[in-house]
């Protein structure tokens, strides 16, 4: 994160001081610079959003087959949510995670509270745009990745989001990185 974070503002990595939101988002001690960033991780992913104009949230989850989502989604999600996240009767685990991702991001974007935030905000898509409901939202840009057993959803609370997605091996290493399902930008209707 040090090494990347350089990448945007000429300091030597080691120089990154940090503290925490009073709800545990972690952020640039030295305010004074327009350089906004948030972490995730799942199974063997980590992801990281960096953002120079405004705040970023992002959240990578690993399509868990053990885990309990019909809890979940009772604790987190409203009733026309889950609806549309069914196929057959049942949960589509993929699309779940998807708007668990995009639920995440959208949170961590406002540096929120997660358990009060991810039941305040929900999603549709709606003739290709993204719809989100929720009490603030406004102005943000949203991606939705799907790849592997992955989601990955990226937030920023300024438009328009410009993503470059890269991937860094443990020797240092990155190249560009190509999901087999195309990441795509969407418009945002808010719902108040």
């Amino acid at each position: 994160m040090r090494h990347q974070l350089s990448r945007y503002h000429a300091r030597d990595p080691s120089e990154w001081c940090f503290t925490r939101s009073e709800h545990g988002k972690p952020l640039l001690l030295d305010d004074d610079l327009a350089l906004h960033f948030n972490l995730s991780h799942s199974a063997d992913w980590i992801a990281l959003a960096v953002g120079t104009t405004a705040a970023v949230g992002v959240d990578i989850q690993w399509h868990d087959p053990e885990r309990d989502i019909e809890r979940i989604a009772a604790r987190y999600f409203p009733a026309a949510e889950l609806s549309a996240l069914q196929v057959g009767g049942r949960l589509d685990r993929r699309r779940l995670f998807d708007h668990w991702s995009l639920k995440e991001c959208w949170a961590k974007a406002r540096g929120g509270a997660l358990p009060t935030a991810l039941a305040a905000v929900a999603f549709a898509v709606d003739g290709g745009q993204l719809v989100c409901s929720a009490p603030d939202a406004g102005g943000e840009s949203l991606c939705l990745m799907s790849f592997h057993e992955y989601s990955l959803a990226v937030s920023s609370l300024a438009e328009p989001l410009r993503l470059k997605v890269r991937v860094w091996q443990s020797d240092g290493t990155e190249a560009p990185f190509e999901p087999a399902y195309s990441a795509t930008t969407m418009g945002v209707r808010l719902v108040r």
